[in-house]
This record gives C-alpha cells, sequence and structure tokens, in this order.
C-alpha cells in the first residue's frame, strides 16, 4: 500500500503516516497493512505497558515522545481545519508563480537591446525599469487568470 493509503487506513494525512520511526516498510518502498497494523499494535501496547506499570512516567524520552505526538496532533487538526497548507502545496505554488516570472523575462533581452542602442545611461535605467515593470505586469496578468496560482 502506499502512504496515503495507509494514511486512510488510519484515519491521518499521508504525511503524518509518513513520519512513522520504525514503521515496517517493503523493499520496493510501499507498506503491507497486515506488518504495520501488528506493528502498530505492538507500539500501542508498549505504550499501555509503560503507563500501566508507572516505570516510564517519568522517562524523559516518553516525555518527548507524548509532547512530540501532542504537536503532531495539534498540526494535523490545523491542516484539516485549513489553517495550515502543506509544505508540498506551497511549494508547488511558488514554482507556478516563478514559471509565470521566468516567462515574462524571458525574452527581455530581445526587446531591450535594440532599443537600447546609442542611449545615455538615464535613458538606458528607464528603459529597463519601464520593461521590467510591463514584464511583471504580464506575469500577474498570467497568475490571475491560472485558478492554481
Amino acid at each position: 500500500m502506499t502512504a496515503t493509503q495507509m494514511g486512510r487506513v488510519f484515519g491521518i494525512s499521508r504525511q503524518a503516516f509518513s513520519v512513522w520511526r520504525e514503521c515496517p516498510r517493503n523493499t520496493d518502498g510501499t507498506w503491507s497493512l497486515p506488518e504495520v497494523v501488528a506493528w502498530k499494535l505492538r507500539r500501542v501496547q508498549e505504550e499501555l505497558e509503560l503507563e500501566a506499570d508507572g516505570s516510564g512516567a517519568d522517562s524523559p524520552a516518553l516525555e518527548r515522545y507524548r509532547a512530540a505526538r501532542a504537536d503532531r496532533a495539534e498540526l494535523e487538526v490545523l491542516e484539516k481545519r485549513d489553517a495550515l497548507v502543506s509544505r508540498v502545496d506551497v511549494e508547488a505554488r511558488w514554482g507556478r508563480v516563478l514559471t509565470h516570472i521566468v516567462q515574462a523575462f524571458d525574452g527581455l533581452g530581445k526587446v531591450v537591446a535594440p532599443r537600447l542602442a546609442r542611449r545615455d545611461e538615464k535613458e538606458i535605467a528607464g528603459t529597463i525599469r519601464d520593461e521590467v515593470h510591463r514584464a511583471i505586469e504580464t506575469a500577474r496578468n498570467s497568475m490571475l487568470q491560472d485558478g492554481d496560482v
């Protein structure tokens, strides 16, 4: 099974499932549901035994583990409430934005070079500034038309 499928089985996100440490994995990178369920049951049983006998009550490692689980659960709740955006989504969106900007600036040299011949420094600076603003406006308009950006 994939991480997405495993997340669905356990009622968590793919990202939350992917951070499970020491979770058994197949050689091809997938997961076996029976093996993961058995592993998870062992982990839960170990936690319950620690809580029952009190031997792990003051353990710094256990406290760190509990704090990490609480943090992860809080992040999952915020993500489900759309209060957080996943890193993958942000990276994809920035990729699309940068693509629009690169496309807007791609032909700038061909447009500007002929217009700069035999011009003084002030005219060159003004022409470049105007073309950069035009390229940014073109990219902005393209991005506004692109519903995914």
